[in-house]
């Protein structure tokens, strides 16, 4: 809906897309409005989108879509590059309207699974000044990929909204070039600033040291700590890296659900009644320390309250993981035993 608003430009980044029914329905949008003259930009993870076929992209590229990787391999110093992943998933439409998720482009995320019931994700639209910035991110990603500017970018925001939903937003960019360690800072700041509740959905639960510490120290005096977290895995290595990190969690206090309606993957911070964070970043080592990611920040009751709601419900889906229980995952009683000792 919003590719076919656009009247200049639409800049499209995700880390997976895939050639099926709906990134085909993302190409013929694209490909519409490339036909009309609008510049289309698109880029895509490497690695993250490497089941993708060739014919898919040649297809984009015949109809006026630029589309690139985002390629961390420039060179012959480092061929076996799979670090540094570009994780973001973001919509802009002519600097005005843009999206920011955690779903990428592919059937598994509207929820056409064999393997689970329905896939549990969360994006944000959002207008006004806050655009332009995601509107830069793009801008630097997309130099990396072609060392080239967006010439045709529209910069000025005076005729723009100023209103994100009555909220104040802000963006929270991190990197694997980032002087300090951002992702985890975001984190940390969020567990130090919460006085009644910190919730938090991850897909993949494996923090790092300092994330345990400032949850610990949140938990410790009184605040609502709570980790939404999938029961069925999508990727089983980290899942059962989680199940270790569940049973540290539980030692300390906090609460750790399991999501059972389906698949979970949305990356979501709730502080108090006061701010809600949406995007790309997992509370896991890689979306930490290795992979290009962004999450909004948004301060505005009325938009915090859905997002609690929201929460609210997916915590009623969900179970409570006690101290001792077997996962929920058949075939991963024996596993998850080991893994938690």
């Amino acid at each position: 809906l919003q590719i076919s608003k656009a009247t200049r430009y639409v800049y499209v980044e995700f880390y997976i897309i895939r050639d099926d029914e709906i990134g085909n329905r993302v190409a013929e949008a694209l490909m519409a409005k490339a036909r009309q003259g609008i510049v289309v930009r698109f880029l895509y993870d490497e690695i993250g989108s490497w089941r993708v076929s060739r014919s898919y992209l040649q297809r984009l590229s015949a109809a006026g879509v630029e589309i690139r990787p985002f390629n961390t391999r420039h060179g012959l110093a480092n061929p076996f590059q799979l670090n540094f992943r570009n994780h973001r998933k973001m919509l802009i439409v002519d600097g005005r309207v843009s999206i920011v998720g955690g779903f990428n482009l592919g059937d598994e995320y509207a929820g056409k699974l064999s393997w689970a019931k329905h896939w549990r994700d969360t994006a944000v639209l959002l207008h006004g000044p806050i655009t332009l910035k995601i509107q830069a991110i793009f801008a630097g990603d997309y130099y990396w990929a072609a060392r080239q500017d967006l010439r045709e970018a529209d910069w000025d925001n005076s005729d723009k909204d100023q209103s994100t939903g009555m909220c104040n937003a802000s963006v929270c960019v991190t990197g694997p070039a980032d002087l300090q360690p951002r992702a985890t800072m975001m984190f940390a700041s969020a567990a130090l600033a919460a006085r009644e509740r910190l919730w938090i959905s991850t897909p993949y639960l494996v923090p790092d040291e300092t994330c345990l510490v400032t949850l610990t120290m949140a938990c410790a005096r009184g605040v609502d700590v709570r980790i939404l977290a999938p029961s069925v895995p999508d990727q089983w290595a980290v899942y059962l890296a989680g199940l270790h990190y569940e049973v540290e969690l539980q030692r300390a206090g906090i609460q750790v659900y399991r999501y059972q309606a389906g698949a979970m993957h949305q990356k979501c911070i709730l502080v108090d009644d006061k701010l809600a964070l949406l995007g790309s970043t997992n509370l896991d080592n890689r979306s930490l320390h290795l992979n290009f990611e962004v999450m909004v920040a948004l301060e505005g009751r009325e938009f915090v309250s859905q997002v609690a709601t929201m929460l609210e419900r997916d915590f009623a889906q969900s179970s409570l993981a006690r101290l001792g229980d077997r996962p929920a995952h058949p075939g991963m009683s024996i596993l998850g035993r080991i893994v938690a000792r």
